[in-house]
């Protein structure tokens, strides 16, 4: 078996040490804010350095990168910074959306009287409402750097989307491969809907936004290869392999070496590891560096939701649970859809952001394909 195969071999058995029995089956979520201070300008990366150090406990380990503190995680969650300093934190998959409220609360009961004492304080929208892009800087994360290189030359918008753009991520489980594509598959053609339910981007660039879905539209700006839908996503044969098929085969961006981010530009990454089988860290690594609506780990990440406020993060929590986790309400929602292609899925967000609720989805009204889609999960 050549290298090659090897290394899509490794990355498809990390799919499917992800495989779970129904009854383990959890939700996770990821919420990002803008933190901001009393002049409604972003957090300096020393302020906040200044809130982890306050924060953590002597049980959270600290995450440095290349000498810079750049979050912490325990057992229940992990809190990270994200390429401008918006601040997010990932709960660790529970049982019931309640719980992972619960542990929410908690934390921010802890952050929020330290913001406090910092005179700053946490907003969620899908964009920053009050700067814009071009005046906030990166923290001291060489990956960061180095994307932000690269996406200059493959979009408009990825000096939008690194500095200015802040998202809420659910996270739900899979049985088999057979349950994990038709879950991914799903949730590619919920795309549009789930972004129009989601969006909460009121202010675009210190302005009115004069489209719906910003938050969309910037991520179809940014890198055709590597966000909105994967190529091939929705086709018959789709699985684990071509997943792995198709992240050997994009540029990688950057690898880490010892610890260090070394930027790689154009060089794809079946050639980066043409002569050596990738580690598990380096799987988990090149699987970060694609921003697909829905990504593939071992789990399925659902990422096309706007940041919001605990409540309506709940809400949409639970909405994601009660389709991916029932068959028949997959069944009803697969069948009043139809047979959706990538092209239908690019027209319904097009329609959506020139006509928001008023759009269309796969030919059919964008306000009843929401309520057909909500109905059905609460029934």
């Amino acid at each position: 078996m050549s290298i090659y195969e090897e290394n899509i071999r490794t990355i498809t058995e990390y799919f499917e040490k992800g495989c779970k029995k129904a009854e383990d089956f959890g939700i996770g979520i990821e919420i990002e804010h803008f933190l901001l201070d009393e002049y409604n300008h972003s957090a300096e990366y020393n302020q906040v350095v200044r809130v982890i150090q306050s924060i953590m406990t002597k049980k959270d380990n600290p995450y440095y990168l290349e000498g810079h503190l750049i979050g912490f995680y325990n057992d229940r969650y992990s809190v990270t910074l994200e390429p401008a300093a918006q601040f997010e934190i990932s709960i660790n998959p529970c049982k019931t959306v309640e719980q992972l409220v619960e542990i929410y609360n908690e934390f921010r009961n802890v952050l929020d009287s330290v913001l406090f004492k910092e005179k700053l304080r946490l907003e969620c929208y899908g964009y920053n409402p009050h700067e814009k892009a071009a005046d906030l800087c990166l923290i001291p994360k060489k990956r960061y750097e180095y994307m932000n290189r690269y996406f200059e030359k493959t979009g408009t918008c990825g000096k939008n989307m690194m500095r200015a753009t802040a998202s809420v991520q659910v996270s739900v489980d899979y049985e088999n491969e057979e349950d994990a594509v038709r879950k991914y598959q799903l949730a590619c053609v919920l795309s549009p809907v789930l972004s129009l339910m989601m969006d909460n981007t009121p202010v675009f660039e210190g302005e009115k936004a004069q489209m719906h879905l910003v938050r969309t539209y910037i991520w179809n700006n940014v890198d055709l290869d590597r966000c909105t839908l994967m190529k091939g996503c929705l086709d018959a044969e789709f699985g684990f392999r071509k997943y792995a098929e198709y992240i050997m085969n994009i540029p990688a961006i950057l690898v880490m070496d010892n610890g260090t981010a070394r930027y790689t530009d154009d060089e794809k990454i079946k050639d980066i590891y043409a002569n050596r089988i990738m580690t598990k860290a380096e799987v988990e690594h090149i699987l970060s560096m694609v921003f697909f609506d829905v990504r593939l780990k071992n789990y399925i990440e659902i990422r096309m939701a706007d940041s919001c406020d605990i409540d309506r993060a709940a809400d949409y929590a639970e909405l994601i649970k009660n389709i991916f986790y029932n068959v028949k309400c997959m069944d009803v929602i697969e069948n009043y859809l139809g047979n959706v292609t990538e092209r239908d899925v690019a027209q319904a967000k097009e329609s959506i952001i020139a006509d928001g609720i008023n759009g269309r989805i796969y030919g059919k009204k964008a306000s009843d394909v929401v309520e057909f889609v909500r109905k059905t999960a609460l029934k």
